[in-house]
């Protein structure tokens, strides 16, 4: 294959990988927190940023000193990433706990007429770790370097160089796929937002169908 088809196939293969399970539902989690669009599509960002970059600096590495990933490092990578991604369950929920918690009403009279109003203590985005999605997104990539050595066109590069471009496109179609996502998937939990139960109910949901998820990919890991 000639170069230039190569670097296609690297970024066509990036593109579809950042759909990948695992990292769908990270980035969902963080984008639920806060689901504005424009700040969802940098969750999304940031996750394949952190993803891409470890990818990129292990595989450098492997490739540079000829270090072969051993399964056993890669499977606790796996299992490291799962229960990231359990934790990332277990912090939605407790976050609509807190929020369902401090709910409570106002009274305020205005020209004599009493008005009532619900007031949630919902902290935004100022409680949203805003490394997270980036530390997130490195373990994964922690978890998928051994992959990326065998794929198709860091098999047939010629030198390390041409290689790490050809990762370096991997993950360009990384960031794309979940920046894409995380607007796309923020704009439905932007409209579920307007009502807080519904969100409420939405997130809380998503929380649990996260925590259930990271425990059949751990379980997965361990036990065949």
């Amino acid at each position: 294959m000639s170069s230039l088809a190569l670097a296609f196939t690297s970024l066509g293969l990036g593109l579809v990988h950042g759909f990948d399970a695992d990292h769908v539902v990270a980035v969902t989690n963080f984008v639920s927190k806060n689901p504005e669009p424009k700040k969802s599509a940098v969750f999304g960002f940031k996750f394949g940023l952190g993803h891409s970059i470890t990818v990129l600096i292990f595989a450098i590495i492997a490739l540079a000193f000829k270090i072969t990933i051993s399964p056993f490092f890669e499977e606790m990578m796996e299992i490291l990433a799962g229960t990231l991604i359990i934790l990332l369950g277990i912090w939605v929920i407790w976050g609509v706990i807190k929020q369902w918690q401090h709910g409570h009403e106002h009274v305020h009279e205005y020209d004599g007429v009493a008005h009532t109003h619900s007031h949630s203590h919902n902290h935004g985005e100022g409680h949203v770790h805003r490394h997270g999605a980036t530390f997130v997104g490195a373990v994964t990539g922690l978890a998928g370097t051994a992959g990326v050595m065998l794929f198709g066109p860091v098999m047939l590069a010629e030198t390390v160089l041409q290689a790490a471009f050809f990762i370096a496109l991997y993950g360009m179609g990384i960031i794309f796929s979940m920046t894409l996502y995380g607007l796309v998937v923020g704009k439905f939990y932007y409209l579920t937002h307007k009502s807080e139960r519904l969100s409420q109910i939405v997130v809380g949901t998503t929380g649990l169908a996260t925590i259930v998820f990271g425990i059949v990919w751990v379980g997965v890991i361990l036990f065949g």
